[in-house]
């Protein structure tokens, strides 16, 4: 229940970045926010789970709840 109701903030969204923050959700915090000011390139997408090859030249920053 506490979980639940908690909030964690990840700055930076690259390879480590995107395994914390699913990590973090399969864990049951309440709310995980992201941000990232960089783009996504297809050499980054081997490591970087929350992204595909639609997601190239977009920035990292944008919506991520759709995993």
């Amino acid at each position: 229940m506490m979980l639940q109701k908690s909030a964690i903030f990840v700055a930076g969204i690259g390879g480590l970045g995107c395994l914390l923050s699913e990590i973090l959700v399969r864990s049951g915090i309440g709310k995980v926010y992201l941000c990232d000011n960089g783009t996504i390139e297809k050499p980054d997408l081997n490591r970087q789970i929350l992204y595909t090859q639609k997601d190239i030249v977009k920035r990292k920053g944008g919506r991520n709840d759709r995993k």
